[in-house]
């Protein structure tokens, strides 16, 4: 056997230099992405969760809040990202959420308008309502007709004047020699046999052209003028059949098509592929409808959301449906629960959280009620992962105009400013962007001359506090601040459970650690040592400290101790104490008051 070495996964003979590269990782662990928001409820415009492909591909950042208006209209899916992405009025809460997946439950239906002769159906690109304001106009006849599509709400116009375009004229002497064409073949007739050609064995016009040329009998020209690459699919239907005279084959209902690709109004289904469409009057496509959201839809929001990483999931919904259709906010047919929503999403955030599915993450929920009934519903939810906002808030929607918005909207602002704070930081006395505050069971239709105010954040405060209440107050220094960050959790006084800004801290913790390692070490030969493991073990950990998410302490300089690591076989086995950051809520001063003497 030659004299060989085995190198890097290689067996050389060659006598020579070789080399690998290793990558030392001990210079830096950067934290895994925070701030990532899961979002499902309604909007005016915008495909439905349902429709979507793949959830995981839609997802916006905050410079893209224009793309968002542009799919989902108006809404509270839209006005719920300004709030997310603009969240504090606080130097403590220098951003907002970092990124936001949608999931849209009220399922939509766009307009339509079925053409003549079966010809298709062109249907609104909009999900919704806005749909129904979209028209079709065609005029002309014989050779060509205008198309016309109108969005009269945007005063949009689009026109193109299409068919009466021979792209080959096909030649054979025999008498009674005919072409034919459908969409998948050129059926050729000399009056005795039938030569099929399939329109997928040939890339361009041209390529047909040739290859009927080269059949006994046959002549084929593309016509001058046009280009001989466009593909064969153009081919939808011959003028003349008589090959005699030229059968002269065009692509009229391809144009139809081209013109409704490039449109973004509407879209052309279920085609013809023969001819033009019949001329038409300017009409209204109809059908467009917002669309109602079933209990079933939650469920489904929530089991996409499962398979992405978020740190946390808001509902965009505080009370049951019927309220809502009574106060024209949802479709007549929606038919969910705000009890149901609420065991759900914790249901949801329970099951995330277990070893085998490790993505840990919050839910901010939302109640419009009577006060005595929130706090039963808080003391149902009893869950660490839970905040229960119950006050409405004032501020600015989409379109600018200012007015009352359901509790979600404090949801969705808290969510926010977590994901725009730095991890472990506290909400409770921090100011948040909003113009007012006040929680009343009343209808959002209600007059605020007739508003009567159900919870005194100045006056009961304690009282919400021990129920898991998370709720803002209206200092007499102005603006409005977060009173305390307030988890649903009230079975004992657990400094962690409590407070769901060190849960946040505990989960990322949680996840970046374990996902640093996994990343590093999994799949590896269990030939490492374990005090290899143990120092990238300490380089992650230290870079907590960094990150303010552990604390320094007499006994853990780097906020963390005990760190030990085992190697059995396959298996790591890893323990560690770290010192988790917490908020100060409490400043007790011990004062001694003193009479004044002196002496002379």
């Amino acid at each position: 056997m030659a004299i060989n070495v085995s190198f890097n996964g290689a067996t050389i003979f060659k006598p020579g230099a070789y080399s690998k590269e290793e990558i030392d990782l001990g210079g830096g662990f950067p934290l895994s992405p925070t701030g990532i928001v899961a979002l499902f409820g309604e909007s005016d415009a915008g495909a439905p969760g349902a429709s979507e492909t793949n959830i995981a591909n839609n997802v916006f950042s905050p410079d893209q809040l224009p793309q968002i208006r542009s799919k989902y209209g108006s809404g509270n899916l839209v006005d719920a990202c300004n709030f997310l992405f603009a969240p504090g009025a606080d130097g403590a809460i220098p951003g907002g959420a970092q990124s936001v997946y949608i999931y849209k439950t009220n399922a939509s239906v766009r307009a339509s308008l079925a053409l003549a002769a079966s010809y298709g159906t062109v249907r609104a690109q909009e999900w919704g309502i806005g749909g129904n304001r979209v028209t079709m106009k065609i005029v002309g006849s014989g050779s060509t007709r205008t198309l016309t599509l109108s969005q009269k709400r945007d005063l949009i116009v689009e026109s193109a004047t299409v068919g009466g375009n021979i792209l080959l004229t096909i030649t054979n002497a025999n008498v009674g020699s005919t072409v034919t064409i459908d969409a998948t073949k050129v059926s050729l007739f000399d009056g005795t046999a039938t030569v099929v050609l399939l329109k997928s064995s040939y890339a361009s016009i041209l390529d047909l052209s040739n290859d009927i040329g080269l059949i006994a009998g046959w002549t084929s020209v593309v016509t001058v003028g046009q280009d001989p690459r466009q593909p064969v699919a153009a081919l939808d239907w011959v003028s003349a059949l008589a090959a005699t005279s030229g059968a002269a084959v065009k692509k009229d209902a391809y144009e139809v098509q081209q013109f409704f690709a490039v449109s973004q109004i509407a879209d052309l289904i279920t085609p013809a592929q023969v001819g033009l469409p019949a001329a038409l009057t300017e009409t209204f496509l109809t059908g467009g409808a917002l669309g109602a959201t079933s209990s079933a839809e939650v469920v489904n929001a929530l089991a996409k959301f499962e398979k992405i990483r978020v740190n946390s999931v808001v509902p965009l919904m505080s009370r049951d449906a019927t309220a809502d259709i009574a106060d024209h906010m949802t479709d007549s047919a929606s038919t969910y629960t705000i009890a149901g929503i609420h065991q759900a999403v914790k249901t949801h955030l329970s099951l995330m959280a277990t070893t085998k599915k490790k993505s840990e993450r919050q839910g901010y929920l939302s109640m419009k009620d009577t006060y005595v009934n929130c706090k039963a519903q808080a003391q149902v939810l009893a869950f660490a992962r839970v905040q229960l906002n119950i006050q409405d808030v004032r501020q600015t929607d989409a379109q600018g105009n200012i007015k009352w918005f359901q509790p979600w909207s404090a949801a969705a602002l808290l969510a926010g400013a977590r994901g725009g704070s730095p991890i472990g930081n506290p909400m409770t006395f921090k100011y948040f962007n909003m113009s007012g505050i006040r929680q009343t069971a009343q209808a959002m239709s209600t007059p605020d001359a007739n508003i009567v105010i159900d919870f005194d954040p100045d006056t009961q405060y304690d009282d919400a506090i021990q129920n898991g209440i998370t709720f803002w107050e209206a200092p007499q220094t102005g603006g409005f601040r977060c009173v305390v960050d307030n988890t649903t959790y009230g079975k004992d006084g657990n400094w962690v459970y409590n407070r769901a800004n060190v849960v946040y801290a505990a989960d990322v913790l949680a996840f970046d650690f374990r996902s640093q390692l996994e990343n590093i070490y999994v799949g590896l030969k269990n030939t490492v040592s374990a005090a290899e493991i143990k120092s990238t073990c300490e380089a992650i950990l230290t870079t907590y400290l960094a990150q303010g998410i552990t604390v320094s302490t007499s006994d853990a300089k780097n906020g963390f101790k005990q760190l030990v690591v085992q190697i059995n076989g396959n298996t790591v086995n890893i323990s560690v104490v770290v010192k988790l950051v917490e908020g100060i809520d409490f400043i007790l001063a011990d004062i001694t008051l003193q009479r004044a003497s002196q002496t002379a």
